[in-house]
């Protein structure tokens, strides 16, 4: 099953450097890819939100 989640975040930084060290100590539940976009108007998850009206 493939899912995308779509989540905001208000210290990107903060969740990259936890996402980076649970990557690199191997310590997560399920594999998992990321990534964090600059996106202050949202126009990059336009497609994500307006398939979930």
């Amino acid at each position: 099953m493939n899912t995308n989640y779509v989540f905001i975040v208000y210290d990107a930084e903060i969740v990259n450097e936890f996402l980076k060290k649970i990557i690199n100590e191997k310590k997560y539940p399920f594999e998992f890819d990321y990534r964090i976009d600059n996106d202050e108007k949202w126009k990059l998850a336009d497609w994500h939100l307006q398939s979930v009206r």
